[in-house]
């Protein structure tokens, strides 16, 4: 990766840890019984606000996987650009 260009290389499944780790400590806070809907896909959130208005107060504010990795990346590492593949 260096030959192409590349300093650093970070695992995607680093991502998913971070959604997994930000849903376990929204579930603990939720006070609406317990109920955590949570989808990864942004369509599916806003197509379930709009159809049940009511869901929305249960909907992750969780962001994918990818874009929990990129906020991390740079915060963390301090990235200027990334590229995910």
């Amino acid at each position: 990766m260096i030959k192409l260009g590349f300093n650093l290389v970070i695992e995607a499944a680093l991502g998913a840890d971070i959604v997994a780790n930000h849903e376990a400590k929204e579930l603990q806070e939720k006070t609406t019984g317990g109920l955590l809907v949570n989808s990864c896909c942004y369509p599916f959130s806003r197509t379930a606000t709009n159809i049940s208005p009511e869901l929305s107060k249960h909907l992750s504010s969780s962001l994918s996987p990818m874009r929990q990795l990129e906020n991390w990346s740079k915060t963390n590492m301090k990235a200027r650009s990334q590229l995910f593949l």
